[in-house]
């Protein structure tokens, strides 16, 4: 199911106030049909690039810069839309937020190089471990306006090549991100946790998952997963029901088949306890990865477009707290670049691949 159309929504705040776009990141609230303007913002609203989100309020902040202001955001059918942007090109920023048409993207940090973009409101920010290396001047990175972003904490904490740590850490570290995201934000910015590559549907996700939320102290906002259905090409990780995928020459279909089940189960799984009941859950990282395993034509036809079906499907009916799915990636060069050509969005020529072309269309 393709949605191309996207709501229009006005909010005043007073005489003084007006619209802008900025980024729709804060998601789980009411929708609206109709059409959208896409408007390009100046860098005083956060870089360049068509940023198709819903309106929020101008107002004029420290030393006379304007912001947008959300303080009750009301996102477009297609906010769910992320990008995980695992290039590090800058050139793709605009690419991502023009013409692959996504609300919303990271880069798995918020600090260092990465803080230039914290003024951009598509820009999802990620503290994606604990310790020192990770977690430094958070709360002044907090402050940079606008402070009602999102903020999404660890990146595959059950995963040795990741963040690798225990449940009992990760609740620890968690309440101290936490505190210290809400203080520079003034309270406003939402903070999903999670970002395990294991689902709970195997013993490792599910025990580190039970774990964690026996410990953890703080509130929990949202949750964010990553929904691979197989065993990672180089044997990082496994989902053990989806596992013949990548070893006995599976195909993108069959994978699928595979993996929808078990993110119904997730949701339910986050539905039966008292701290996650109710509470939204982001995809924030799903693709193949299968290092030219398959055609970007298959993956396309055969992942992502019944993938995107059932998703929008799902958060319009009984699954209605998944609100956000970011496809992995742009253009990862993590093993060298293109090392996904059968699931990059874009080519190396920052052309769009056949799965950039669909994406754009959602």
């Amino acid at each position: 199911m393709r949605n191309l159309s996207r709501p229009e929504i006005r909010t005043s705040l007073g005489v003084l106030a007006i619209t802008c776009v900025c980024a729709g990141v804060f998601l789980g609230l009411g929708q609206t049909g109709g059409s959208v303007t896409h408007a390009r913002p100046g860098s005083d609203l956060g870089g360049p690039g068509d940023c198709p989100i819903p309106p929020c309020t101008r107002y004029i902040g420290p030393e006379g810069r304007e912001f947008c202001e959300c303080p009750t955001p009301t996102p477009t059918p297609s906010a769910w839309k992320g990008v995980g942007h695992a290039s590090g090109q800058d050139a793709h920023v605009p690419i991502i937020e023009g013409k692959l048409r996504s609300s919303w993207w990271y880069n798995w940090g918020y600090k260092n190089s990465r803080q230039r973009y914290l003024s951009n409101p598509c820009y999802v920010a990620m503290v994606s471990c604990i310790g020192s290396k990770y977690v430094e001047n958070l709360e002044a990175h907090a402050a940079v306006e606008p402070r009602n972003r999102t903020w999404l904490v660890f990146n595959e904490p059950d995963h040795s090549g990741q963040c690798d740590t225990s449940a009992v850490g990760a609740a620890s570290g968690y309440d101290s991100i936490y505190d210290q995201i809400k203080a520079g934000s003034n309270g406003k910015a939402q903070i999903l946790v999670g970002g395990t590559v294991y689902l709970v549907t195997t013993i490792k996700g599910e025990n580190w998952w039970t774990e964690f939320l026996d410990i953890v102290q703080r509130p929990i906002e949202g949750i964010h997963i990553h929904a691979y259905p197989g065993e990672g090409p180089d044997g990082s990780f496994q989902n053990p029901h989806c596992e013949p995928f990548y070893q006995l020459g599976g195909s993108p279909a069959e994978a699928l088949t595979c993996l929808i089940p078990q993110l119904e189960q997730t949701y339910q799984f986050f539905q039966n306890q008292p701290k996650t009941v109710g509470k939204p859950i982001w995809i924030t990282e799903t693709s193949l990865l299968g290092r030219g395993h398959f055609t970007p034509e298959d993956m396309r036809d055969n992942f992502m477009i019944p993938l995107l079906d059932w998703f929008v499907t799902a958060k319009n009916g009984q699954y209605s707290l998944f609100q956000g799915l970011a496809w992995f990636s742009d253009n990862s060069t993590n093993a060298g670049p293109n090392a996904y050509p059968d699931s990059n969005l874009l080519n190396l020529d920052d052309s769009l691949t056949p799965l950039g072309l669909e994406w754009k269309e959602w």
